[in-house]
C-alpha cells in the first residue's frame, strides 16, 4: 500500500474479503482499497458478510457472477 500513488500502473484489481477473516484483518483491505480509490485506480471491493478466510462463501454463485462479470469487463 506504501508503493501505491498517482504514477503506479496497476490493472483493475478485484476484492473479496470476509468480515470475519482470521487470518488476514478485514480492515487492511478497506484500507488498501481507499488508497487505490484515492489514487484513481479501477477497483471494485466486496465485502462477504460474516466470511473467514477462504471458505465455501467464496464460491457462492452471487460471487462467482461477480468475478465472472469483472472478468468480461476488464479481461
Amino acid at each position: 500500500m506504501n508503493h501505491i500513488d498517482e504514477k503506479t500502473e496497476f490493472r483493475p484489481i478485484l476484492m473479496i474479503h470476509g468480515n470475519k477473516d482470521r487470518l488476514v484483518p478485514f480492515q487492511q483491505s478497506v484500507l488498501l482499497y481507499e488508497k487505490l480509490k484515492e489514487t484513481h485506480k479501477t477497483a471494485e471491493f466486496y465485502c462477504l458478510d460474516g466470511a473467514d478466510h477462504g471458505g465455501d462463501a467464496f464460491f457462492d454463485q452471487k460471487v462467482l457472477d461477480i468475478v465472472e462479470n469483472f472478468l468480461c469487463t476488464y479481461c
